[in-house]
């Protein structure tokens, strides 16, 4: 006997090895059972694009982000401090999430055979 904390655990497989905003692709999706039998079953795929993403405040207080971020990285970060001048500061440090698609989707069910 096989216990699992779920009734079935879905595996989705892209059939191309990348996909982009630019070219449609598809995505091959089997929900199995512990004992590895195919479960019919549907639900709603989410893709999204997830980027990394901070904030610093600079000494003044200005937020810098993104392009001007990444141009100070190019050359030291954080820029050496003048005298009495305040500490940069991390304002946010996270992940940002764009919904690119959410779709309806229903598994087949088909037997495995151990042949």
């Amino acid at each position: 006997m096989r216990v699992t904390r779920q009734r079935y655990y879905v595996y989705p497989s892209p059939c191309a090895e990348y996909l982009s905003a630019a070219r449609q692709g598809h995505v091959d999706i089997k929900a199995l059972d512990a004992n590895e039998q195919p479960v019919l079953t549907e639900g709603t795929v989410k893709v999204t694009r997830d980027y990394w993403y901070e904030v610093w405040l600079d000494p003044n207080g200005r937020e810098v982000k993104v392009k001007a971020l990444r141009s100070l990285r190019e050359k030291s970060f954080p820029p050496a401090l003048t005298k009495g001048q305040r500490p940069w500061q991390l304002e946010f440090r996270g992940y940002q999430h764009d919904d690119i698609l959410a779709q309806k989707v229903k598994t087949r069910c088909r037997r495995l055979s151990s042949n």
